[in-house]
């Protein structure tokens, strides 16, 4: 693999890989008390969760191999030369038989609260009628801006900024955690354990409604918005199950 990208974190953190076990582009290295993990590239909501992965090196992978930290300007020693793996094969040595039966962790009690620092919103949930007859006014230019994803209710979330001008609830949304504008989550905990605490794999998203119920968006519900999607999208609707 030309790889480009590079990452390194404890062993001890290795189950944290499980939502990228569905990007086949990742190779994994055990190399000592360290994991490595190698890709030719990342787009930006990949790099957004490695970034978060707790105790994870990034580096850049030069021509030779050097490894270049994040934000430094001088390589630091050079990518393991493996063996390496497709990560969706890899399995982590399993723990002794002593630190599996330790309990488990309490999941975080986390709710919703109203907040007063203003934060821009990024997410619209409307509805699907109004959202298609405005589709089929506005400029090509605008729906650029935009992707859609639609429920058998009738509801659809549209995201992008600016917001198309359609009644609705605003959210603001943090790797892919989306709240009402307004509220946010207490404790104020990073949202990668509000996606851990809910169960998501990479590219899912949340839309967490005030009344502290939420749903769960796949990343293949998301349909860039153009005008042939949304009239597909109606119809499919209307015509139901």
């Amino acid at each position: 693999m030309n790889a480009h990208f590079a990452l390194s974190l404890p062993r001890t953190e290795a189950g944290r890989l499980g939502p990228l076990r569905l990007w086949s582009a990742l190779e994994v290295c055990e190399a000592g008390e360290a994991i490595w993990l190698r890709a030719a590239r990342l787009d930006d909501e990949q790099w957004d969760f490695c970034r978060r992965l707790p105790g994870a090196d990034r580096y850049e992978v030069l021509g030779d191999g050097q490894l270049l930290p994040a934000g430094a300007l001088v390589p630091r020693g050079y990518l393991p030369e493996g063996p390496w793996a497709p990560l969706a094969e890899w399995q982590p040595l399993e723990l002794p038989a002593a630190a599996a039966s330790l309990a488990a962790p309490p999941r975080i009690a986390l709710r919703l609260t109203p907040v007063h620092e203003p934060r821009a919103a990024s997410w619209l949930l409307t509805s699907l009628a109004e959202w298609c007859e405005y589709v089929e006014m506005a400029p090509q230019a605008r729906l650029a801006r935009w992707s859609f994803a639609a429920d058998s209710t009738g509801r659809v979330v549209v995201r992008g900024a600016p917001l198309p001008p359609l009644r609705g609830v605003q959210y603001v949304e943090e790797s892919g955690i989306a709240a009402p504008a307004g509220w946010h989550w207490s404790p104020p905990v990073e949202a990668a354990i509000v996606r851990d605490v809910f169960g998501l794999e990479l590219g899912d998203s949340a839309l967490w409604f005030a009344n502290g119920s939420w749903q769960k968006i796949p990343a293949g519900d998301w349909v860039r918005a153009t005008r042939s999607a949304a009239r597909l999208t109606l119809e499919e609707q209307r015509r139901g199950p």
